[in-house]
């Protein structure tokens, strides 16, 4: 009977947590996005890709910022206390819906070369795939896949593996870093 009285206690516990970062995180999805991916009034940093404490130090630090730009985030944070401010870094770190850490999980080995906002040209080249369509960056995965040239095989170790859905997610996701 212990046991089955603690696991209703670690049930609702973690239900409760998660119903709060949900709801102490409503006010963020506008500048930030429901799965922390997009990167607020025009920079290129992305929340969802920090370490907890990370999230934790900017949260505190945006209670009384020293820039007046970052006034914004001020309003949005003045009043949380330490305990609310560790709920929503756990819920932006482990809370966000899936496909957001899948996206940033599976595009971990692609920021050595693009950059981390995808803005960066690979290998000396020109082109940066933050500014391409979903469906060019869809194809040009698949592509990579199984590729033509020669100086192109970099890409088939990073994507081979990728099923449609996973290409579908990263390229969402690329898309989103606009």
């Amino acid at each position: 009977m212990r046991k089955v009285l603690l696991l209703v206690v670690v049930i609702a516990t973690t239900y409760l947590m998660a119903s709060e970062g949900a709801t102490l995180t409503r006010g963020c999805v506008a500048c930030h996005g429901a799965d922390f991916t997009k990167a607020p009034l025009g920079r290129k940093h992305h929340i969802i890709k920090d370490s907890k404490a990370r999230i934790v130090s900017m949260m505190k630090y945006y209670q009384n910022p020293k820039e007046e730009d970052e006034m914004v985030m001020k309003g949005q944070v003045k009043n949380l206390t330490d305990a609310q401010i560790n709920t929503v870094a756990d819920w932006i770190v482990e809370g966000t819906p899936s496909t957001a850490k899948e996206a940033v999980s599976l595009t971990r080995g692609c920021v050595a070369c693009h950059g981390a906002d995808f803005t960066k040209a690979p290998l000396g080249r020109e082109h940066h795939i933050v500014r391409d369509s979903k469906a060019r960056i869809v194809s040009m995965i698949k592509y990579y896949q199984n590729p033509k040239e020669e100086d192109e095989m970099v890409m088939k170790g990073q994507v081979k593996n990728l099923t449609d859905t996973q290409i579908s997610t990263v390229a969402d996701y690329i898309v989103g870093s606009k």
